[in-house]
């Protein structure tokens, strides 16, 4: 929650722009703006590697993708077919935790808008099961920094 928070104040400050968190566990979504604005925000304790698009946890772990539930892509496919007005954004915050203190001592937030991609995540993009659950992998390499005038 800490967390949701610190990404709802920097997209305000950033983009003066105020999301509303939506605490509903049936809800296939974290964050809305504007009614037509849907987000997903997810964060992960990895460090971001811009250069070479990896991420690497304090562990040596690295990553090329992120993730998001083949339900979410589904339901937001639904969503879009009653109103073809929303668009949906993946959203990942990059956490790099100091190794001595074991703080977070950066937090860099990478986006993707998947409204017009949705059919092409399901037919072409590299399937994983998670925790009992099908996720489909999105390469960093897609995710955009975040700028002014996304949410237009």
């Amino acid at each position: 929650m800490k967390y949701e928070e610190t990404f709802k104040k920097y997209l305000d400050r950033l983009l003066n722009i105020n999301i509303e968190k939506h605490n509903d566990p049936y809800n296939h979504y974290d964050f809305s703006f504007d009614e037509r604005h849907i987000i997903e925000y997810k964060g992960v304790y990895y460090a971001l590697n811009e250069t070479d698009n990896t991420a690497t946890s304090n562990k040596g772990t690295k990553i090329k993708s992120v993730m998001i539930g083949n339900d979410k892509i589904k339901y937001y496919l639904k969503m879009k077919k009653n109103n073809e007005e929303l668009r949906f954004y993946l959203f990942y915050g990059f956490y790099e935790v100091n190794k001595e203190t074991q703080k977070i001592s950066k937090i860099i937030y990478k986006y993707i808008e998947i409204t017009n991609i949705l059919n092409e995540i399901i037919e072409s993009y590299d399937v994983i099961d998670w925790y009992n659950k099908e996720h489909y992998l999105i390469p960093i390499k897609d995710l955009s920094g975040i700028k002014e005038n996304i949410m237009n």
